[in-house]
């Protein structure tokens, strides 16, 4: 017996045709192809999610505006890390079509596995069953000798009895001799038979061991091959999310590192004298009481003062005029001192303005 672990020495039977050990291990192949598949599915899974989101990280990036408006050491803090959302999705794209090269490698075992497993199913399936032929023939042979012998022993009794008789007859002797050298000879060609069947029997017995021996050491072949590439992968993938893991980390510190240089009131006062005015805030206005003249209303507004104030100079100029008879204006800087309006040269928008105004106070 070889080393535990030789799948050569390790599954067999004592009892003929008793398979079971093969069953054993060409159960374990099929159970680890089926592995084999789960795990292909798992990291195919894994891999789209990993497309997703690194396709989703280089959009998220592409579509966002920042830093914006933003200014000082904080702009370049947004925009670092922007890029480092882009280099994050480019990183898992990158890790994901190396998983997929992964997974092209195990599919390929996968099917290479298979082949093997059913061309060593197939050549010891088929002797197994010469080797339970056989063993038929054989039984079938050995179960004919016997009852031949049976025979042989039969007419050799007979033989004896009729040749003890007194009375007994040459004729009746002379047949019992015959049938006793025809059950000889039948009994000889059946242990010839019986011979020949073991003889087959045993043909075929070293066939499928030598079958089942070259199928074991291939069907070990295969699940090392396998358990090595299933160790391999696994420790392929624990290394490209181990470095997509660090390049995380590396574009991380790149952001701490641009941020550790920001201060508040630094980036506040770069603002503020980047985008100051420079201009003192609006005065507040003074009351001032109005003066009330004769010849104007109790109440008046500003604008309404303006405009009785013209009228009543139209008025007085008339009555002036007509109580002369002369023409005679007003000095425009007397009319301007004593109806207190402003020269007519001020547009009409101004005097809109103000009367707005005016009237708000």
């Amino acid at each position: 017996m070889g080393s535990p672990g030789n799948f050569a020495d390790e599954f067999w039977n004592t009892e003929i045709c008793d398979f079971s050990g093969w069953t054993t291990v060409h159960q374990r192949i099929k159970d680890g192809n089926k592995i084999i598949c789960n795990y292909i599915d798992l990291m195919k899974q894994v891999t789209s999610a990993m497309e997703n989101f690194g396709r989703s990280l280089l959009k998220a990036a592409k579509n966002s505006s920042l830093p914006d408006t933003e200014h000082g050491k904080l702009r370049a803090a947004l925009q670092t890390a922007r890029l480092s959302v882009e280099a994050w999705g480019q990183d898992s794209l990158d890790a994901a079509t190396t998983l997929n090269s992964q997974l092209s490698f195990l599919s390929q075992h996968l099917m290479q596995a298979k082949d093997s497993r059913k061309r060593a199913e197939e050549a010891v399936k088929s002797r197994q069953n010469h080797l339970q032929d056989a063993v038929r023939k054989a039984k079938q042979s050995n179960k004919s000798a016997q009852n031949k012998l049976k025979e042989r022993l039969n007419c050799q009794n007979q033989r004896l009895c009729v040749e003890s008789k007194i009375d007994a007859k040459s004729k009746d002797i002379e047949k019992a001799i015959q049938a006793e050298r025809k059950s000889e000879d039948a009994l000889a060609e059946s242990e010839e038979q019986c011979r020949e069947s073991v003889f087959k029997h045993n043909e075929s017995l070293q066939d499928w061991q030598n079958t089942t021996r070259s199928s074991l050491k291939s069907m070990q072949d295969v699940e090392e091959a396998r358990v090595k590439i299933l160790r391999d992968s696994m420790w392929s993938v624990a290394n490209v999310c181990s470095m997509l893991a660090v390049q995380f980390d590396q574009h991380q510190e790149s952001i701490r590192m641009s941020l550790s240089s920001i201060d508040v009131g630094q980036e506040l006062s770069s603002w503020v004298k980047t985008y100051r005015t420079l201009q003192s805030p609006p005065q507040p206005l003074t009351y001032k009481p109005q003066e009330l003249a004769s010849h104007v209303p109790t109440t008046f507004t500003h604008a309404n003062s303006k405009r009785s104030t013209v009228t009543d100079a139209e008025s007085s100029t008339n009555t002036s005029t007509s109580r002369s008879g002369t023409t005679t204006p007003e000095p425009l800087h007397d009319a301007t001192v004593m109806y207190e309006f402003l020269p007519r040269n001020e547009s009409l928008e101004d005097d809109d303005d103000h009367d707005s105004i005016t009237n708000e106070f």
